[in-house]
């Protein structure tokens, strides 16, 4: 049965807070109804209620789904009904979303309203003509699911009710260069009014700027300026305190005040002056890192100041939004405000009907951005804006790569930069990864005003990266350079089978990050380096060889056996603990308890369990914060000592809770403008205050005083210490604090130990590389999976399910699967492992898309298998493959053992592509400034151009100390290598003997080689495709090479060549930087079909 929400905004006439209120701003965060169907067309009476939280997303694909039909589901409608009071009648109503995704539909009373095919933030719906008032309202807000694990109400919903001519918004810029501060107020309405502004420090008026006078039909714009002679720069350090102040924005007819709006800012200056970034006429170097948003989850005032406080820890002093997708931040930027951070959200363009973007300057996307930048004006933490990212990468540009620039899209966002600067001329608005783009500034066809910052992505080498960039776009230092990305390029290794190689890797990713820091410093006119790092806040990690820690929870992470030894980790997610429903921010029931080293946001950061600590560091956060030092001259610090108060109001008669109520609260300081929260069920209500203060509560005709004497302390405490608790009548508010003092609950997927998961043969669920994690069937099951052993789907590029597996060295074993590819662009496979992720065993289904195929064959064991994989093989992030009857079966029948090497002959494939090679490697790639690609110039063979590789020959590789690869010589021999498609994979070359086996090797080489046996002398043309760069040879001579970075795409260089009849030697030195590692080579006839009458050999 369908729970109907029933408020009553009770607003009644002579309320008693000092000034008639002139507007009313609740949030209706809280408990809705929810309805799932498959089409917008199926909303009516037919539909199944039932409860959701409002802001969530409905269409989460994990195991904690918000209704088991969700994930199935292609629309949801949310509900709520409201009263609205007669006395509201003559103002304008209005329903604030801070964001809806994807597609979607606002209704009140059955009356469509609003409607957008794509994703829409801090839209505004005036509801004012379908409203009842002194009647019930019905909210029916509709959303597709066109973005995966983001669909609905995501983020603050509120209703807001002004006058009929009110102020829409009042934009403040400071100006510490000129000492002066300035507002533009937007209006709406009719006839003659008057703008005055004041600046208050609590209850203190510190600044008038005065009036002006406006005619308005409609709307209309009022503007006013003051100098400013000593105000508190808000900043951290020595550039200021997180001081804010409160702007009070009143609208005057004929000398009486009709409305009145509140505002806070800080009075700070952020801007370019050069090549460095100043703030507060000081230069300061931004120390920053990133997250990438890939799924909505909690996002509370409580979770972003203990986020903010472990950056902090790092010496972190900027924070860049990275984003696939529209996002709004709000509780973030007001956290940040607080303490004093600097920020960089970054929005895409939205996907129109989740198929594709739309186009930069689509008046759909200009509106987006004048609703957010309007919103967030006036957080001081935004010091700039970011419209895209990465659209205009060209590799390392050369002529041939700045062509490939999309000059319409060019010009698309040279227009988007313009009308955000009309919007915002205050800030920095720029595109990640632009640097390309300085080509074009220099021939006139993008404005030199819009491009600010020099924003380039490094990955690599980059001190040769940034060099080469800079020389080949003609730049030298007009503005500043800013390394938008840098990542370590590490991979985890099996900490419970190679605990010294995951330290050693732990400790080498920490030294290579605090390296790339320091060069990036170094290198030419470089002004703010940002890290992909450290947002797995308190992720597992090291502080010494035998310390390793698995998050806040650590204890019930760890799977121990009797006598105490480590032997699994146990995924399970954590029930965060709320004091109310209520207020702002987004409150999710369940929480991943544990995570991977490659980390992501907040996995680990426990902001309400005080039985444990907040987070933990490890070797990595150390390195940082110590590289962060050096370069910063000292701790960054700067976070205040107190946080801003939050109060949770128990709302009741006699202990009986009133749920879903308004109540209201109101600022003594700021009369004129009332705040409301919906109460939770339980009759609590939670709001967060702009500072110590006398407030006032109110409920229908009841009234309570609020006096907060102090602020409460700001540490790296977990729990709601921080809290107010006002007792009104309601539930027992000493029992809910004794609650939350409690240790949080935890909801296991399955609690198996290691001998019974080894006996059931459960699978273990990884996805992109985590560490092994959950003993259960964690992916989706199918229906078309019939039999009794393992069925299931996994969705994703490199999403893995996992069997830990034992087998007898040297007996023969059956491994087979039943596989078929829904949709994806690679393979789905079985393999097989030893414990550093030595590759044992590795067979791809080859099926055609939409068909069953049969995978099988024989494996004799080395005695080293430890992982059976089923694996999506670089499907694409929409890959999705069914599994069905995955086994490793003992078969008594001896079979034959395999031949170690076979020479050939093979044939080139149906399109003239090698897929049979000796391969030796890796050898290093390191470089420095002036020559990245120092292994196209290095002969590791002694004779590169004559070399005759032979199978089983050894050479030595000398790895240097200071780089990415752990330092030492290794032995390295040729192996033969067979590809079952056109595309070469070299990912899991690697150092065999070396304590680190991460994959994929970054900054390093292999040989490939083999013969090429032509029954005639003929001209031919050799197609290559790399990732990245290569070197060529054809019978001793070099016939070409591509330093480049790249993806690998058939036929990228054709290279024209001559076989000799008989035997030609092939050698290709395959060059990689960082990412994918793979080669395309084909040989083709001078009219470019591929070769007959051609085969491979390989000599051993």
């Amino acid at each position: 049965m369908a729970v109907l929400l029933f408020v009553l905004l009770v607003l009644c006439a002579g309320l008693s807070f000092g000034d008639t209120p002139y507007r009313w701003d609740v949030c209706l965060n809280g408990l809705w109804d929810i309805a799932y169907g498959n089409d917008a067309s199926e909303y009516g009476d037919r539909l199944s209620w039932r409860e959701s939280k409002v802001p969530s997303s409905w269409n989460v694909t994990t195991t904690w789904a918000i209704h088991p039909e969700a994930a199935s589901s292609k629309v949801a409608w949310h509900r709520l009904r409201v009263d609205i009071p007669s006395s509201w009648r003559g103002n304008r109503v209005k329903l604030m979303f801070e964001l809806l995704n994807a597609s979607h539909s606002v209704r009140v009373n059955g009356r469509l309203l609003h409607e957008l095919p794509h994703t829409m933030g801090n839209l505004t719906v005036d509801v004012t003509e379908a409203v009842a008032f002194g009647g019930s309202n019905e909210i029916v807000v509709m959303t597709k699911s066109e973005v995966r694990g983001r669909a609905g109400i995501l983020r603050d919903v509120r209703m807001l009710c002004v006058p009929s001519t009110s102020i829409r918004y009042a934009l403040v810029t400071p100006s510490v260069r000129k000492g002066t501060l300035s507002v533009l107020a937007k209006l709406d309405g009719e006839g003659d009014v008057e703008l005055r502004c004041r600046v208050f420090d609590g209850d203190q008026c510190v600044l008038d700027l005065g009036s002006t006078r406006a005619k308005l039909s409609g709307s209309g714009a009022c503007e006013l300026s003051s100098p400013w002679k000593n105000p508190v720069l808000w900043g951290y350090g020595e550039y200021g305190e997180a001081k804010l102040y409160t702007m009070r924005t009143e609208l005057l007819r004929n000398g009486a005040v009709i409305d009145v709006k509140h505002d806070r800012f800080g009075f700070r200056e952020f801007y370019a002056g050069g090549d460095k970034f100043y703030l507060n006429k000081k230069p300061i170097f931004l120390l920053g890192d990133l997250y990438t948003k890939t799924r909505d989850h909690t996002e509370h005032p409580a979770v972003a100041i203990a986020f903010l406080q472990r950056m902090r820890d790092s010496n972190i002093n900027f924070f860049r939004w990275h984003t696939s997708s529209v996002c709004d931040y709000g509780v973030w930027f007001d956290a940040a405000d607080e303490v004093g951070f600097l920020m960089q959200p970054e929005m895409i363009r939205p996907f129109y009907h989740g198929k594709e973007r739309l186009a930069a300057n689509h008046p759909a996307v200009r509106q987006m951005w004048e609703n957010y930048v309007t919103t967030h004006y006036n957080h001081p933490s935004i010091v700039s804006w970011c419209v895209d990212n990465e659209s205009f990468s060209v590799g390392l540009t050369s002529l041939a790569n700045i062509r490939k620039v999309n000059l319409d899209r060019m010009r698309q966002y040279d227009e988007l930069i313009s009308f955000i600067r009309g919007l915002d001329g205050s800030r920095i608005i720029e595109i990640n990864h632009n640097y390309s783009l300085w080509s074009f500034v220099r021939m006139g066809k993008f404005s030199r005003e819009n491009f600010e910052v020099f924003n380039i992505h490094p990955y690599g080498n980059i001190l040769h990266v940034i060099n080469v960039e800079q020389k080949a776009v003609g730049f030298k230092g007009e503005v500043p350079v800013l390394v938008g990305e840098i990542f370590a390029h590490g991979k985890p290794i099996d900490f419970l089978q190679d605990p010294l190689g995951a330290y050693a890797e732990q400790w080498r990713i920490g030294a290579s990050y605090a390296r790339q820091i320091r060069e990036a410093k170094a290198a030419r006119h470089v002004a703010g380096a940002i890290l992909c790092a450290q947002t797995g806040t308190g992720f597992i990690g090291f502080s010494g060889p035998k310390s390793v820690h698995f998050g806040p929870w650590d204890d019930f992470a760890k799977v121990l056996d009797d006598s105490g030894k480590l032997v699994g980790l146990r995924e399970f997610n954590v029930l965060p603990r709320w004091p109310s429903l209520s207020g702002p921010g987004i409150k999710v029931d369940h929480f991943v308890g544990w995570a991977y080293y490659g980390g992501n946001f907040g996995l680990n950061l426990n902001w309400f369990d005080p039985s444990v600590p907040m987070f933990r560091k490890n070797l990595v956060d150390e390195q940082i914060a110590e590289s962060f030092r050096e370069l910063n001259g000292g701790d960054v610090g700067g976070i205040p000592s107190r946080r801003c108060p939050e109060v949770v109001v128990g709302l009741g008669d006699g202990g009986i809770p009133f749920s879903n109520g308004l109540l209201w609260l109101q600022d003594k300081r700021y009369p004129g403008e009332l705040r409301g929260v919906l109460t939770d069920r339980d009759g609590t209500g939670w709001f967060r205050l702009w500072g110590a203060g006398e407030y006032e509560l109110r409920y229908g005709d009841r009234v309570k005083e609020l006096s907060i004497k102090e602020c409460p302390v700001l540490d790296m405490k977990a729990g709601y210490g921080y809290i107010t608790w006002v007792d009104w009548g309601g539930i027992d508010l000493n029992r809910r604090r004794e609650e939350l003092r409690k240790p949080v609950g935890k909801w296991v997927f399955n609690e198996q130990s290691l001998g019974e998961l080894l006996k059931n043969r459960d699978f273990e669920y990884w996805e992109h590389d985590r560490q092994a994690s959950c003993w259960s069937y964690a992916s989706e099951r199918m229906e078309d999976c019939t039999s009794g052993r393992y069925s299931g789907k996994i969705v994703g590029s490199t999403s893995y399910v996992v069997q830990r597996i034992r087998m007898q060295k040297g007996k023969t074993y059956r491994i087979s699967a039943d596989i078929k590819k829904l949709k994806g662009n690679s393979h789905g496979s079985i393999q097989i492992t030893a414990e550093q992720y030595k590759m044992l065993f590795n067979k791809r289904c080859e099926a055609k898309e939409g068909e069953w195929g049969r995978v099988e064959a024989l494996h004799v064991a080395t005695g080293d298998e430890f992982y059976f994989y089923l694996r999506n093989y670089y499907m694409g992030n929409d890959g999705e493959v069914i599994y069905d009857n995955a086994s490793a079966v003992l078969v008594e029948e001896a079979a034959p053992q395999p031949e170690p090497f076979a020479p050939g002959p093979f044939k080139l494939s149906k399109d003239g592509f090698i897929r049979d090679f000796l391969v030796l490697g890796p050898f290093p790639n390191m470089g420095d400034e002036l020559n990245g690609y120092q292994a196209a110039t290095t002969d590791y063979l002694g004779g590169e151009a004559t070399y005759q590789a032979k199978f089983g020959a050894k050479a030595n590789a000398v790895f240097q100390p200071g780089f990415y690869w752990m330092p030492g010589e290794y032995e390295v021999r040729w192996d033969q290598l067979h590809s079952e498609s056109d595309r070469i994979h070299l990912n899991q070359i690697r150092l065999e003997d070396a304590v680190v086996t991460g994959e994929p090797p970054t900054h390093v080489c292999a040989y490939l080689a083999c013969d090429v046996i032509s029954p005639v002398e003929r001209d031919m043309r050799l197609g290559m495709g790399s990732d990245d760069g290569y070197v060529l040879w054809l019978n001793g001579e070099k016939l070409g090479a591509s330093l480049t970075s790249r993806a690998a795409a058939k036929d990228q260089e054709m290279i024209s060549g001559k076989l000799k009849a008989g035997r030609n030697r092939l050698l290709v030195k395959a060059i990689q930087e960082a990412g994918g590692w793979q080669m395309l080579i084909r040989l083709l006839d001078a009219q470019g079909k591929p070769l007959d009458n051609v085969e491979i050999v390989l000599d051993k």
